[in-house]
């Protein structure tokens, strides 16, 4: 399989680059980096690319402004 057909089987399912998504988000992507190791933002880690579902980013938000998301790094923190 070369790059080629990687980077098209990648696009079919509208990942996103850390850079990418810290775009659209409007966040520096050593924060989305961070946020993706502490297990707060929903990624996918292919090797060793760390990638975001644009559909489940837009969900995450939702779900923020809903109330109902689950902060897990803010829970880590607090037990710690």
């Amino acid at each position: 399989m070369s790059t080629e057909d990687i980077n098209h089987n990648v696009s079919n399912y509208d990942l996103l680059t850390a850079l990418e998504a810290a775009n659209e988000l409007r966040i520096h992507p050593g924060t989305i980096l961070r946020w993706a190791r502490e297990g707060f933002i929903p990624h996918v880690k292919l090797g060793r690319r760390v990638l975001f579902s644009e559909s489940r980013l837009k969900l995450w938000i939702e779900s923020i402004y809903t109330g109902s998301a689950i902060l897990i790094a803010s829970t880590e923190r607090k037990t710690a």
